[in-house]
């Protein structure tokens, strides 16, 4: 079979894109890891997604407490400083469809789509052309939703890029239930054990919470 035969050329182009998603995803897995405050790894998690399937941009968001509102929790892209501080309803564009199906979408021309919600490009200035948008559920528990924002160098997502981001959506949802969930139970253990409300002045700092070790680290 010869080098320039269309068909070896367009398999080991498919070989070496899926080398490249199971990479990213094992890269997911090992960040996950590693002691880091939730807004460090999700932002570290973002990034290698904007990577591996050549997107502009891209956000984790999560529901308020009173599962009325998306709140931009992490963003990575162009407009990461105006969207981090946005919120909508949950039943509005693609994100609240999503939500409530509980159904991930790959949308590859959102403007012929009724679903799509303007306001956010509105407010921003930010062109969305095309998205994969995926449920962050852990468990049954619904916590928000994970989008990739604009394909770089094709007219659209694939299906391949679609299973790969329902993949580490997957982790992402596990990893803001278990540090939202620590979070708490160390909220507790220091206003109860140690009748502390704030950092100042403890001397029982927890090995593995990343709060505490920052604090550690500042006292060396």
């Amino acid at each position: 079979m010869s080098e320039n035969d269309p068909n070896l050329v367009q398999r080991i182009a498919e070989l070496e894109m899926q080398v490249a998603h199971l990479s990213a995803y094992l890269t997911v897995s090992s960040t996950l890891t590693q002691s880091l405050g939730l807004h460090d790894l999700l932002e570290t998690i973002l990034y290698c997604s904007m990577e591996a399937v050549s997107a502009e941009s891209a956000s984790v968001l999560l529901l308020d407490d009173e599962k009325k509102s998306f709140h931009f929790y992490q963003v990575q892209g162009p407009v990461k400083s105006i969207l981090t501080a946005n919120s909508f309803p949950i039943d509005k564009g693609m994100a609240g469809c999503v939500l409530r199906e509980q159904q991930s979408e790959v949308v590859n021309d959102v403007h012929n789509d009724p679903r799509f919600y303007r306001e956010i490009d509105s407010r921003t200035g930010f062109a969305t052309k095309n998205m994969i948008v995926v449920p962050l559920t852990a468990g049954e528990e619904k916590i928000g939703i994970l989008e990739i924002i604009n394909k770089i160098g094709a007219p659209g997502f694939s299906q391949e890029e679609h299973h790969l981001l329902r993949s580490i959506a997957d982790e992402i949802a596990f990893a803001i239930r278990n540090a939202k969930l620590f979070e708490y139970l160390a909220d507790l253990y220091c206003r109860q054990r140690q009748g502390q409300n704030s950092c100042k002045g403890c001397t029982r700092p927890l090995g593995s919470w990343t709060p505490c070790v920052k604090y550690r680290e500042a006292e060396i």
